[in-house]
């Protein structure tokens, strides 16, 4: 945590919950928050303070009614979010606002069925005011730039239908979303299937598909709302008993979306395809300690219009322990071990001049053709329960990384991009803190 110079947030909120009658009541929820953040921070082979500040609202009203096996809830959210982050040339300025209504319907029979269905509409806006680097690479205060402002909004209505039957052994669950479109949006339906088959009181499998469409939040990168799809399906096999418990499963999934690339400064429509398999499991050894583990193999390629290459988070292992022991009376412990394969980059292979921009361009070998060192770490968290008359204390503390190992996340390189510098994860880092909560 070297590398940070400032950090402060202010944040603060309640919720109101007012009961009109007993099938009435209105909640309310409000939520602010102040950041201001100052690190040292790098970008191609630039280096130097990065100041980054974040204001946001957000709130939430709930109108909610319920008689018998009947519910209808009015909701309705807004989003108010201002953030400025500055670096070398760069200084972005985004202003973005969001509100989101619905209106839902449940109706329950029993445990056998439930059925819902309502309509919902989410717009955003966002502006931006931002000054960019003529050149992508030439980020240092000195070099040229030019400023812009831009701005776009996106309505996104919907009707949704949810229904759930449970048979004896048998859990099926189908649901539907349906887009009105808007402002020339195209026609979607996104999908859900779910099913779950128990074997005994011990074993079970859980099946389930889906198709969804949506839009990407705008960002640095992309400053619109552009549409996203995905497409994934999954099988799951659990068992479950008092003392153990296992879960094995495998899942494909497809994702349709533009992405932003810095080797080609442009936008590119891309196909991400992720295919996976995980493993866990949890053994009670006896009333004090519990151990904990889980295995992921994870295989991801991306293609666009000019190259096909696996993702950076394409893993060949991802393994995680965890051991625990809790007694309120004395302590309560855990220690988790996290070890994976290093992340895929893309290697800066030498550079060469640009007389336009006066500065140097980085030169790229083939995308994720390089991995990074493979990543390992151990953490222990302690607590401890102490109940007074009217208060309830807790005492942690927490210690990352505790053997201190070096993980890079990057690299940094010079001005000529002839020599590179590992930009690690974090360090040991002790948390000690408490809570209060009063009866």
């Amino acid at each position: 945590m070297d590398f940070i110079n400032n950090f402060s947030s202010i944040d603060g909120g309640f919720n109101f919950r007012y009961y009109i009658n007993k099938s009435l009541y209105i909640n309310v929820y409000s939520y602010a928050i102040a950041e201001n953040y100052n690190a040292n921070s790098y970008m191609y082979n630039y280096r130097g303070a990065m100041d980054y500040t974040n204001k946001r609202n957000f709130n939430i009203i709930n109108f909610v009614y319920h008689r018998r096996i009947l519910q209808f809830t009015l909701n309705h959210g807004t989003n108010i979010e201002r953030n400025n982050l500055i670096f070398g040339n760069l200084d972005i300025l985004q202003n973005t606002r969001n509100h989101y209504t619905s209106l839902d319907t449940k109706i329950s029979i029993g445990n056998m069925l439930q059925l819902q269905a309502g309509m919902a509409h989410d717009y955003g806006h966002s502006n931006f005011d931002c000054t960019f680097p003529w050149f992508i690479f030439a980020v240092n205060p000195n070099d040229s730039s030019y400023s812009f402002s831009t701005s776009d909004n996106n309505h996104m209505l919907e009707a949704y239908a949810y229904g759930k039957l449970n048979i004896h052994r048998f859990h099926i669950g189908l649901g539907a979303r349906k887009n009105i479109p808007i402002q020339g949006q195209p026609n979607t339906i996104s999908t859900q299937l779910s099913g779950k088959f128990n074997i005994n009181s011990h074993h079970s499998i859980l099946i389930t598909g889906g198709l969804y469409h949506g839009y990407t939040y705008p960002n640095h990168t992309i400053m619109s709302y552009k549409p996203v799809a995905s497409k994934q399906a999954s099988i799951e096999y659990l068992l479950h008993k008092p003392q153990h418990s296992l879960n094995i499963a495998a899942y494909h999934k497809t994702e349709d979306m533009p992405i932003y690339y810095n080797t080609h400064s442009q936008q590119l429509d891309t196909r991400i395809s992720i295919n996976g398999i995980e493993i866990g499991g949890e053994a009670i050894l006896n009333n004090n300690f519990s151990l904990t583990g889980s295995y992921t193999y994870l295989h991801s390629y991306s293609k666009n219009d000019i190259e096909t290459f696996e993702t950076s988070n394409s893993l060949n292992y991802l393994i995680k322990c965890g051991l625990s022991y809790w007694n309120n009376r004395i302590i309560n412990a855990s220690m988790n071990i996290a070890t994976r394969h290093g992340l895929r980059y893309t290697p800066i292979i030498g550079s060469e001049y640009s007389t336009s921009a006066n500065s140097l361009r980085p030169t790229y070998g083939p995308t994720n053709s390089a991995r990074l060192g493979n990543y390992t770490c151990i953490d222990l968290m302690l607590n401890r329960i102490f109940s007074l008359k009217s208060t309830s204390i807790i005492a942690f503390l927490n210690i990352t990384n505790i053997l201190n190992t070096n993980n890079t996340a990057g690299w940094m390189y010079n001005t000529d991009y002839s020599e590179a510098t590992a930009w690690l994860y974090q360090k040991r880092t002790i948390y000690l803190g408490t809570t209060f909560s009063l009866k």
